[in-house]
């Protein structure tokens, strides 16, 4: 018997990584433990209704990119998380290169600013940070 179609993907197996400061990008650092993480994106809308209208006009102006979101189960003695700390600390902000591999091989490319690392210690539960990357520009896509 063949294989129904399924009409959703599994979340399972998202990943993010983070690129090297050379050009291009090399993506080496892979963002391991990380719990939800979301993507909102908008698009700019401005209004041009006009004294003839009859109902309320707009035009789509420039794509936002929007912010990334994403939970990690945070170990403050592991390389890759003090790697990301450091990137948050540095002071200019630096613009760095993202990729996200969803689980069906989609790639999305994009630069970001990691503009918010938060630490959470509940009682009783597992260490968590919070990461925000602010996307510059437009994110590409590969397969």
């Amino acid at each position: 018997m063949p294989a129904l179609p399924v009409p959703a993907e599994a979340s399972a197996q998202t990943q993010l990584w983070l690129g090297s400061d050379a050009s291009p990008s090399i993506f080496t650092a892979f963002t391991a433990r990380l719990g939800d993480i979301s993507i909102d994106s908008s698009v700019a809308l401005v209004k041009v209704t006009s004294q003839t209208d009859v109902a309320v006009r707009k035009l789509a102006t420039l794509l936002d990119s929007g912010k990334l979101t994403a939970k990690l189960f945070w170990i403050p003695s592991s390389a890759q998380d003090q790697a990301l700390f450091a990137i948050y600390q540095t002071a200019p902000p630096v613009l760095r290169s993202w990729k996200i591999v969803w689980p069906d091989g989609m790639i999305w490319l994009f630069a970001a600013w990691l503009t918010k690392f938060s630490a959470t210690s509940k009682v009783g539960d597992a260490l968590e940070s919070s990461l925000e990357l602010d996307i510059d520009g437009q994110i590409t896509q590969q397969l």
